[in-house]
């Protein structure tokens, strides 16, 4: 799986490790997690969900009881579902 994040018709802003996301369509502004932000910027369609876990694990901490593809699964979700 190769996932792709929206981008059209969004506004957002970087703060700290962290995304806020203001979507037109909705009128909805939603914060993302410094997780949820580095699986964000990655979905593009050329990473892979193993891609992903590979690369957020240099870029945010996660607890030890989390592996990182169970990380980009999570984001996945809650973003699929906003």
């Amino acid at each position: 799986m190769r996932p792709i994040a929206r981008s059209e018709g969004l506004i957002t802003q970087v703060v700290g490790s962290e995304t806020l996301v203001y979507d037109r369509a909705d009128t909805a502004a939603r914060c993302l997690s410094a997780v949820a932000t580095a699986v964000w910027k990655r979905c593009d369609g050329a990473h892979t969900v193993e891609m992903i876990a590979a690369a957020i694990t240099a870029e945010v901490t996660l607890p030890a009881e989390v592996t990182a593809e169970g990380a980009v699964w999570k984001a996945l979700a809650e973003l699929d579902e906003h």
